[in-house]
């Protein structure tokens, strides 16, 4: 039997899937981030070598894929295919082939199998990817947290802790953030608040949720960040409706988007409210699954060259 292993690295946690050759789950596993943009390329490899090696049996794995945040560029994927590669001969262990692609590229194909459509990532980070009939691609947006990240996870919790400090100091009016602070995170005060942030204790992008809860209780500085970044990814659609003007379908994946909340059903309002030729459809499948449907399509595709 022929197993086929995926891997789904973003920048709040890392998961994997091993499937035979009939597409059958045998098994899966989740662990930390393993972003190297975010964690180190030296962790990120870590992290993915212990989520393979607790997941499958190696000497029975065929091919992997690894898809991972911020490795959509060359450079990027080949530090830590050589980081991968370091650290398995640290290990001693022997990996089969394998692939290191960007997290997009496996969300695309875990909903589309190859065909048209659409991918608007909203996690950690946010991207739009889009791919068309004739292979035509475009990317939107995925810039990292720097110059980047509008509409993200890490946008939302640096503007929400932002808010909260500045009620904390009196620059604003009241937010249900600082009571979050003070139930969540026994922070009281500014001090505490910049203490637990720069000692790590506080991981901006796990705050977006608190955010999202806060509007939800009708917060309103909570509520005028969510519109502020949902409107940021609506310019993302609009960038990519500028180039394909005959509209497309859209599925949206990412930790603050692929659960029913306040925030996503926002973002699925505005794209129906101003695109009317976009549909958005549901993923099938999750992206570690389109990084093990990759891995059967190239070990077929490799054995077919031999």
């Amino acid at each position: 039997m022929k197993l086929f292993l995926g891997v789904d690295g973003g920048g709040t946690k890392t998961k994997c899937i091993c499937v035979d050759d009939n597409l059958n789950i045998i098994s899966s596993s989740e662990g930390e981030a393993s972003n190297p943009l975010i964690v180190g390329y030296e962790k990120s490899a870590q992290t993915i070598l212990n989520l393979i090696e607790n997941t499958c049996n190696l000497k029975e794995l065929s091919y992997c894929v690894i898809g991972v945040a911020g490795c959509g560029r060359k450079e990027n994927s080949e530090k830590l295919n050589n980081a991968i590669i370091k650290e398995s001969n640290r290990r001693k262990i022997k990996l089969p082939e394998f692939k290191i692609t960007s997290d997009i590229e496996i969300a695309h194909e875990a909903v589309f199998n190859g065909k048209e459509g659409a991918i608007l990532i909203i996690g950690t980070g946010s991207i739009l990817y889009l791919k068309n009939k004739n292979s035509d691609s475009l990317i939107v947006g995925g810039n990292g947290r720097l110059i980047g990240d509008e509409g993200s996870g890490y946008s939302i919790g640096q503007k929400g802790l932002r808010a909260a400090i500045k009620s904390f100091d009196g620059r604003n009016g009241k937010t249900i953030l600082t009571d979050i602070l003070k139930k969540e995170f026994s922070i009281n005060n500014r001090d505490e608040l910049i203490s637990n942030l720069y000692n790590n204790k506080i991981e901006i992008q796990n705050f977006a949720p608190f955010v999202i809860k806060a509007a939800e209780l009708n917060d309103k500085i909570s509520l005028s960040i969510l519109e502020e970044e949902s409107n940021e990814i609506i310019l993302h659609i609009n960038a990519a409706k500028n180039i394909f003007p005959n509209g497309f379908n859209v599925s949206l994946v990412g930790s603050l988007v692929s659960t029913n909340n306040f925030y996503s059903k926002l973002i699925k309002d505005k794209i129906k409210k101003h695109f009317s030729d976009i549909k958005i459809i549901n993923a099938k499948y999750p992206p570690e699954f389109g990084a093990a449907l990759i891995a059967k399509n190239l070990f077929n595709q490799n054995k077919m060259k031999k």
